[in-house]
């Protein structure tokens, strides 16, 4: 029997085989490029981690500000209290 032809179960083995070859490929990219949005993500969440970092660090050091500027206001009103009592006092004894 020297005739060539190709029968419907060979169709079907290459088809099959055909199809088996494209989904592990597809399955193998798709892992890859999972795992580099997994990487990218990963590097996404460490920067962010630190900027959260940085940020709560500056509102400290606002928030330390704040309250020494709120001293400092105060202390420059006790201050001018106190000078303006020394001015009475002196000009009461310089009436005198």
């Amino acid at each position: 029997m020297s005739e060539s032809y190709v029968t419907k179960d060979d169709l079907k083995a290459a088809l099959k085989e055909s199809a088996e070859w494209t989904t592990n490929l597809l399955l193998g990219e798709l892992g890859t490029r999972f795992n580099e949005v997994n990487q990218r993500l990963d590097r996404i969440d460490a920067t962010l981690v630190n900027h959260t970092k940085q940020l709560a660090a500056g509102a400290r050091a606002i928030a330390g500000f704040s309250e020494w500027s709120s001293k400092a206001d105060a202390d420059y009103v006790r201050v001018l209290v106190e000078l303006s009592e020394l001015k009475t006092r002196v000009q009461k004894l310089e009436s005198q």
